[in-house]
């Protein structure tokens, strides 16, 4: 847990999804950690590589992506989301887990964790802010649904998305406010 959380994103989803079944471990859960622990084990030299000056020669932005799976929790059926921040070709932040409500939608859940991503977008511009690394053009969240995006840019739909709670529409306030 300590890896996926501080320094190995890229066993995140999986070890979010075995930690949901440590109370009925299986040999088949008790097998798949293990092929987390030789995957671990084979790349061990690789890691979070923090640059300087960004690799791909643009300047030193914020940018996201964030991606969910509606439904997929066989039991309460609530959806496992994610997302990722770079700064500067690095990833600075990730987070994936079931999100806190059932989504009713894979538009809705899409659009949730999309909102979730830009809380943490904001609270990074904050900090480099703070740092001394103002990021002056909006940070680009790149979100693969198409209604979920339609749906930040305006309210389209209102009597089908009026059940979204209010604290994820804030999502459309950040794109209007160009963040």
């Amino acid at each position: 847990m300590y890896l996926s959380v501080w320094t190995r994103p890229d066993v995140s989803y999986a070890v979010n999804v075995l930690a949901r079944h440590l109370n009925f471990a299986s040999p088949k859960l008790i097998g798949a950690a293990r092929r987390i622990f030789q995957y671990l084990k084979g790349t061990r030299t690789h890691g979070i590589t923090f640059y300087k000056t960004n690799p791909t020669n643009r300047k030193a932005t914020l940018y996201a992506y964030s991606d969910a799976s509606d439904a997929d929790d066989p039991i309460a059926r609530r959806t496992t989301g994610g997302y990722i921040v770079f700064y500067n070709g690095s990833p600075v932040s990730w987070s994936t887990g079931l999100q806190r409500l059932t989504t009713l939608s894979t538009c809705e859940s899409e659009y949730v964790q999309a909102a979730l991503a830009a809380k943490e977008i904001l609270y990074l511009r904050e900090m480099l802010l703070f740092a001394g690394h103002p990021q002056r053009d909006s940070t680009p969240l790149y979100e693969d649904n198409e209604a979920a995006l339609k749906l930040s840019e305006n309210p389209i739909a209102r009597s089908m998305t009026k059940h979204i709670a209010r604290r994820f529409h804030f999502l459309r306030q950040c794109s209007e406010d160009k963040h």
